[in-house]
């Protein structure tokens, strides 16, 4: 038998988010971080998606980078959310009609790995 998902919850995580879940995080999207920043700003734009998340802070203009883990226990807030994928966007990234349909297949997403006819 499974464990209840709710035992693991994490109640740090910004709107009740489960850890384990990836976030949904988006480029132009403003964070409003639990410390402050050492020129006193606490908010930050995210400019860099990927393994890494390169934030800028909205005070000075500093730029940073935080792995998705770090920055996911250091976010207290989304101030605004940046702008969402278009659909075709959306369907070239990850293939298929949503983000999960293409992850189990090759490197390039296609479905027919390994399924070449000589």
């Amino acid at each position: 038998m499974l464990p209840d998902p709710e035992e693991f919850a994490d109640p740090d995580a910004p709107d009740g988010l489960d850890p384990s879940d990836p976030m949904d995080l988006r480029m132009g999207d403003v964070v409003r971080l639990r410390k402050k920043h050492p020129c006193g700003g606490f908010d930050w734009e995210i400019v860099r998606l990927g393994g890494d998340i390169g934030l800028r802070c909205l005070l000075c203009q500093r730029r940073i980078i935080l792995e998705r883990p770090v920055l996911r226990r250091r976010i207290r807030q989304f101030v605004s959310r940046g702008e969402a994928l278009s659909p075709e966007v959306e369907r070239a990234l990850y293939g298929g009609a949503g983000r999960d349909s293409g992850r189990a297949g090759g490197v390039d997403g296609g479905d027919d790995a390994g399924n070449a006819q000589t």
